[in-house]
C-alpha cells in the first residue's frame, strides 16, 4: 500500500463521526473513499454519490469503525469471510465487551489483519493521558485522591466515556495500589479508589479533567475537544501507524505506551 492512496471503508457511515471521517478522507491526499456501512446497508462511493452495494464486492485497504457495539459485531461478521490481506482496521467504537475485543484479536491472527482498538482516536487526548500516567509515576502516593470528570453532549450513549475508563486504567498501571474504580460515587470516598463522574448536556464534544488531590494541594489536568475533526484525523493517523506494523492486534498502549 505504500506509495499509493489507501482505499477506505467506513463502518457507521451514516453517523455523526462516520460522516466526519468521510469528509477527512476526501480532504486527504493519502486516502480515497470507497464506501461504507450503516446499520442496514452497504454503500459504495461513486462520483460524489453513495450507491447500494455489498461489502463483499468492494475492494479497500482500510476500515474505520465509528459505530456501536452492535454495528461493530456486524462488521466483525462481514470481515470474517472478506478477503482483506494485510488490511488495516481502526476500531473507534466505544463500550465493546471483552468478548468482542477477544474476537478481534483472534481474527487479526487468522485473517492476517492489522487491528487497533482505540476508544479515543484524538492525538492530543492520548498525549494528555500519557502525561497523566507519567505524572502518576513521578508523584507516587503523594496525591492520595484521584478524581476523573468527563463531559459530553446529551446524546452520548455510553457513560462513563471510554476515555475516562482508559485514564483510570493507565493511572492504575502507574499506581497499582489504587485497586478500585468508583463510578458516580454515593457517600464518602474510600481509600485507594479512583472516582469517575459523568456530565451530559448540550453539544459538548468532549472534556476530561483529572484532579490529583493531597491533604495540602491539588493539581488538575484538562483536555477539551473543540471539534470532532480531531477524532477523524486521528483515526487516519492511527491507520498510517498500523501500515508500518505487521499483522496483529494493537491497543493505544502500543502507540502511546510508557517509555519506562
Amino acid at each position: 500500500m505504500s506509495g499509493s492512496m489507501k482505499r477506505v471503508w467506513v463502518n457507521g457511515i451514516s453517523g455523526r463521526m462516520g460522516r466526519r471521517v468521510c469528509q477527512s478522507v476526501e480532504e486527504s491526499e493519502s486516502y480515497r473513499m470507497v464506501g461504507g456501512t450503516n446499520s442496514v446497508d452497504d454503500f459504495k462511493y461513486d462520483d460524489g454519490e453513495f450507491l447500494k452495494t455489498r461489502i463483499e464486492d468492494e475492494d479497500f485497504d482500510v476500515v474505520i469503525d465509528f459505530s456501536t457495539p452492535a454495528g461493530n459485531a456486524q462488521l466483525f461478521d462481514k470481515l470474517t469471510t472478506k478477503k482483506l490481506p494485510n488490511g488495516i482496521v481502526v476500531i473507534a467504537t466505544t463500550a465493546l465487551s471483552e468478548g468482542q475485543e477477544g474476537r478481534w484479536k483472534e481474527l487479526s491472527k487468522t485473517n492476517k489483519l492489522r487491528v487497533i482498538i482505540a476508544p479515543n482516536t484524538g492525538i492530543g487526548v492520548n498525549m494528555f493521558i500519557m502525561h497523566a500516567r507519567e505524572f502518576s509515576y513521578a508523584t507516587g502516593d503523594y496525591f492520595s485522591d484521584i478524581e476523573i470528570t468527563e463531559k459530553h453532549h446529551r446524546a452520548k450513549a455510553d457513560s462513563p466515556s471510554g476515555t475516562a475508563k482508559r485514564i483510570a486504567e493507565v493511572i492504575q498501571k502507574a499506581r497499582p495500589e489504587l485497586d478500585s474504580v468508583t463510578i458516580g460515587r454515593k457517600g464518602k470516598r474510600v481509600p485507594n479508589e479512583i472516582g469517575i463522574h459523568s456530565l451530559r448536556g448540550g453539544t459538548i464534544v468532549g472534556e476530561h479533567t483529572i484532579s490529583f488531590i493531597s491533604e495540602q494541594e491539588e493539581i488538575t489536568m484538562t483536555h477539551r475537544a473543540e471539534s470532532r475533526e480531531i477524532f477523524s484525523q486521528g483515526a487516519l493517523v492511527l491507520a498510517e501507524w498500523l501500515a508500518t506494523m505487521k499483522h496483529g492486534f494493537y491497543t493505544l498502549d502500543d502507540v502511546f505506551g510508557s517509555r519506562r
